[in-house]
């Protein structure tokens, strides 16, 4: 009778929802009441989320961030499809709830179609009972309910797995329909989402068709077609309703964040843990944390010894050729490719760059979660065949509930960990949890007739190439207030923004005497609100306060009147023409000033790289490979401060470096005195990103170095116009011109000679 009960799919859900209870009953009761994350990805994808719930008017418009050019929805990792359906039927002020009781629902609809597969492959209840429990509960994708919301759904995978099992068993073209459904849902959830699932399928299509040639039809057109139709689909569809230009073809990360052995085998938390510890084994980057548990491991090494014992009467083709043997080589299939094998070696990452699709998705770690369950499940059949097999010499039953129980041990602290840090935050999308002094700033500027909000310090990230970062709590602040408010921020924290639209933010804060193109792109009769925190901030964001009449304050917040007419002022730009004027005398190589007794330290590299380069006839260029040295030996350098500035081409592959000044002293030692993340510049011309650093000389230093930092990519760095100059000495002018625009060039900053002139 107890099997009776246990063979039934709800038994699994109430089981599974019961353990789910045990551990997140608090976060349950208050489903509404709280989010997962308190700030970074997690709180910028529940406000993305939420926004286009709320206030946006159509599915592909994001209009909460990135100001006046917004965002397409694809890139917000906003649940597009599911937030949409949200607003559309009213359920905003559910919203939080509702999508919090969908990510953890995910366990006990897991715990359902493992049970399922289990029972597929012949394994008998109890243990199939027992298996989907700490299967479900042992996923990796527990670490994604603090961030990276929709990719936490857990029966993603094992869905997958049974709607193909059930178009393996049946033939018929409606489970090649609804995989397709499952997949496009899953690409409008979160495209990596739909990707695995993607990867997955097309790597079972191959395996099986490996085994069964004569089936080729069955696998291309109802297995493999409809995953590549709904890949097809999504990319035309999203490229159809995207109009932003120039995202970056390669994000970071693809050769970076892909996963090794010990994401699979070296435990993050519970008993084995303290043994990681006592050994020193080294754990990979959380992003490709795969966990397959102890238990798993056993049966398997059990697998192989039990095979190598019995090799004469089974052979390698028969264990593989077996359903669960072709899923096992399934698995390690898409593992090689979580593993970014064999792409990751440098005579083969031309395959990547030949299929654009595919290096849009960086993070290959995750792909890993596939085998997770492939070989969870695996190795359970393969226990159940070895008992069968094996007569009663050895109690399997035991060897089996002590590796469900210890299982059960592995995956408790994690739970338990991840219930504390869920259930912490109040819901700041209901009102009435909104700190009072934010609610003071809401109530003051809903009669203020804003047309949009700058939060200070400045965030604008990402296009995966130049950035600004700013600071989180500021960030928290600007969405909370975007969404209450109901207006769009300039502040941006979305993916592979456009590069060009980047620039523009990137500029926005460059000094005084640049023109700001954004002025023109927003108008000036736009009302925007410039507010701060208790936050520090640099020194352009602070010069952007100085030209601002502050019209509000709390004990947390200031608002200021912001102007482009103040910001955006020609008065520095008209000061340095009339010094430019005055500038007659040639002091060397083009340069130009008002003394013949100006310093500087001068190199164009002429002669070197000819193509790319910013003016002349050369630039240096070379590969990422460890640190570039830009200019050594600089010696005689009289005690004082100077100014070190270059310009970097972040279009031939992307800023991804620290540039570095160095001094030696004549005792033997080093120092790093000065470096700029080329990424966060904040003067970009044309193609080129401009890079300064202020250092200081004293007797002590016999000679200094500048470099870029260490970077492997093996992609091309182009670095031209090296100048060092003293920080308090006469200007230096010269002029230039790029892509057939003219330019003025003060001390090394490049204005167009047009500028203001609009």
């Amino acid at each position: 009778m107890i099997q009776n009960i246990l063979n039934k799919s709800y038994s699994v859900f109430i089981a599974a929802s019961l353990i789910l209870w045990f551990f997140y009953s608090n976060v349950i009761k208050n489903i509404n009441s709280v989010i997962f994350a308190n700030g970074g990805d997690g709180l910028k994808n529940y406000y993305t989320y939420m926004f286009h719930a709320k206030h946006d008017q159509n599915f592909w418009d994001f209009k909460g961030m990135n100001y006046p050019f917004y965002e397409h929805i694809v890139y917000t990792d906003a649940h597009p499809l599911f937030s949409y359906l949200i607003g559309q039927f009213g359920l905003v002020d559910y919203g939080i709830g509702i999508l919090n009781f969908l990510m953890l629902i995910s366990y006990p609809i897991s715990a359902i179609f493992i049970f399922k597969i289990l029972k597929h492959y012949k394994v008998e209840v109890v243990w199939a009972f027992l298996s989907s429990l700490v299967i479900c509960f042992m996923a990796p994708q527990i670490f994604r309910l603090t961030g990276h919301l929709s990719l936490s759904y857990v029966f993603a995978i094992p869905l997958m797995w049974y709607l193909l099992i059930k178009l393996q068993t049946t033939k018929k073209w409606e489970w090649s329909i609804a995989i397709f459904v499952l997949l496009f849902g899953f690409f409008f959830t979160h495209p990596y989402l739909g990707l695995i699932l993607a990867i997955f399928g097309l790597a079972y299509a191959f395996i099986f068709f490996l085994f069964d040639r004569k089936s080729w039809l069955f696998y291309g057109l109802k297995v493999a077609l409809p995953i590549v139709v709904s890949i097809v689909a999504f990319q035309m569809i999203v490229n159809a309703t995207d109009a932003h230009v120039d995202r970056m073809e390669t994000p970071a990360g693809f050769f970076n964040y892909y996963a090794k052995w010990n994401s699979l085998f070296v435990s993050h938390h519970g008993p084995m843990n303290k043994i990681k510890h006592a050994l020193g084994f080294k754990m990979s980057g959380w992003e490709s944390w795969t966990y397959i548990g102890l238990s798993t491991m056993v049966y398997l090494l059990i697998g192989i010894i039990y095979y190598i014992r019995n090799r004469s009467e089974l052979s390698l083709r028969q264990l593989f050729s077996s359903p669960i043997g072709k899923l096992y080589l399934v698995g390690h299939l898409v593992l090689l490719f979580s593993f970014c094998f064999p792409l990751k070696y440098e005579g083969l990452r031309w395959i990547v760059d030949a299929f654009g699709p595919l290096k849009q998705f960086r993070v290959l770690g995750r792909f890993a979660w596939v085998y997770f369950y492939i070989v969870s499940i695996t190795a359970v059949v393969i226990l159940v065949k070895i008992k069968a097999q094996s007569g009663k010499k050895i109690n399997w039953d035991i060897l089996f509930y002590c590796g469900a129980l210890f299982t059960m041990f592995e995956f408790a602290p994690v739970h338990m960990k991840m219930n504390k840090n869920i259930g912490e935050t109040v819901n700041p999308f209901q009102k009435e949890n909104v700190s009072d002094d934010l609610k003071d700033v809401m109530r003051w500027a809903e009669d203020q007739n804003y047309d949009a909000i700058m939060f200070l310090p400045f965030t604008h990230f990402s296009s995966e190439n130049i950035f600004i970062l700013g600071a989180e709590d500021a960030n928290n602040d600007a969405m909370i207030l975007s969404y209450h408010l109901n207006l769009p921020l300039l502040n941006t924290m979305t993916s592979r923004t456009s590069v060009s639209e980047s620039v523009l933010f990137q500029n926005l804060f460059s000094p005084a005497f640049i023109e700001k193109d954004l002025d023109h792109i927003i108008g000036r009769d736009k009302k925007i609100m410039l507010i701060k925190n208790k936050d520090g901030l640099d020194i352009n964001e602070l010069r952007m306060l100085w030209s601002s009449e502050k019209i509000y304050k709390n004990e947390t917040y200031a608002i200021f009147n912001f102007s482009f007419d103040k910001w955006n002022a020609a008065d520095e730009f008209n000061q340095l023409m009339s010094l430019q004027k005055e500038a007659i005398i040639e002091v060397g190589s083009g340069w130009f000033s008002d003394t013949n007794s100006v310093w500087f330290i001068y190199d164009s590299f002429d002669g070197l790289y000819e193509e790319n380069n910013m003016i002349g006839e050369g630039a240096l260029a070379a590969k990422k490979q460890g640190i570039q040295v830009i200019k050594s030996d600089i010696v005689d350098l009289e005690e004082g401060a100077y100014i070190c500035s270059f310009w970097y081409n972040y279009k031939i592959d992307r800023a991804d470096q620290l540039a570095v000044v160095e001094h030696k002293y004549k005792d033997g030692s080093g120092q790093w005195v000065a470096q700029n993340s080329i990424r966060e510049t904040n003067l970009i011309v044309g193609d080129w990103a401009h890079v300064e650093m202020e250092f200081e000389v004293s007797d002590s230093v016999a000679n200094t170095k500048v470099f870029l930092s260490w970077n492997n990519s093996k992609q091309w760095l182009i670095v031209d116009e090296f100048l060092i100059r003293k920080a308090v000495d006469r200007p230096l002018f010269k002029k230039g011109k790029l892509k057939g625009e003219d330019y003025i060039i003060y001390n090394n900053y490049w204005l167009k000679a047009n500028s203001f002139s609009k």
